[in-house]
């Protein structure tokens, strides 16, 4: 799977606040809901996102957006589909990272041909800017034929050393890994929500539905309860008081995730007596 990371500039601090505050904010009221109902929900939500995900990378779908808080496994379903859809031939690119509009412009390029595949995974900047919005509402577009241009005078080389075409015919398929909660953002009339508007219009949009701190418990508590922590080695026993630690701590604790429970179990793995001591220093504010 190629892995694109573009880190050759730097987005504004005016625009790199914006796109930090549109992945923080919501203008839905928060309705309080048991934890039946949010387990119900979230089920619902991670079983769409495995077979839409799965459907994009393989072809049946163009364009496919994912919202969700950090660190709560958005990628992962993704990025296995992606997987095994190499093992069978497929081309795949990842982007990463920071995004400029001719890096956005020749990665579609080198992924244009029929059911090549490009991952956007937590590359926000692309959303920041109007050029590369634009390039990316034109590659999601619903018709058979979509036409991608660039008609200012930048030259483009490909690796061997050739000059990009200004226009060449997209056919490949787009899936995007976000933080930024797109459809509140519209909401709200942010500034860039007739862009985000359009891209939801061309795509399958997905919204996981965690909107506060106890939904991403009940995540957490979900692929604890899965056994998929085992591969860092958490036992199930470890993964209870681990999950009794991040309830207790909820409140402090400087982030809600899965990345989380993992830096815990391994403190835990390699201090089985002071692991809850450590855990404090560590990942308690």
């Amino acid at each position: 799977m190629s892995r694109k990371q573009n880190t050759s500039g730097k987005m504004s601090y005016y625009m790199k606040k914006k796109l930090e505050r549109l992945s923080q904010e919501s203008t839905e009221p928060e309705i309080v809901e048991t934890e039946d109902e949010i387990r119900a929900k979230l089920t619902e939500r991670f079983n769409a996102l495995n077979l839409i995900s799965s459907q994009t990378v393989n072809g049946k779908n163009k364009a496919l957006i994912v919202s969700g808080p950090a660190g709560v496994g958005k990628s992962h379903n993704v990025l296995q589909a992606a997987r095994e859809f190499e093992k069978r031939g497929g081309k795949v690119g990842v982007i990463k990272g920071f995004c400029r509009p001719t890096g956005l412009y020749r990665a579609l390029y080198d992924h244009s041909a029929h059911n090549d595949v490009l991952i956007f995974d937590d590359a926000d900047s692309a959303f920041g800017d109007p050029v590369s919005l634009n390039l990316l509402k034109a590659a999601c577009e619903l018709s058979e034929n979509r036409r991608i241009s660039w008609m200012a005078e930048t030259k483009m080389l490909t690796d061997e050393g050739d000059r990009l075409p200004r226009t060449f015919e997209y056919s490949g398929n787009i899936v995007f890994i976000t933080n930024i909660d797109m459809q509140a953002a519209v909401d709200r009339g942010h500034g860039l929500a007739a862009h985000f508007d359009a891209l939801m219009s061309r795509s399958l949009y997905i919204d996981l539905g965690m909107k506060n701190k106890r939904d991403c418990i009940v995540r957490i508590k979900q692929v604890v309860e899965s056994g998929a922590l085992t591969s860092h080695g958490i036992t199930s026993t470890d993964a209870r008081e681990i999950l009794g630690f991040v309830e207790e701590n909820s409140e402090k604790l400087r982030e809600l995730s899965l990345r989380l429970v993992v830096k815990i179990g391994h403190l835990k793995r390699n201090n089985p007596v002071q692991w809850k001591s450590l855990a404090k220093v560590t990942c308690v504010r």
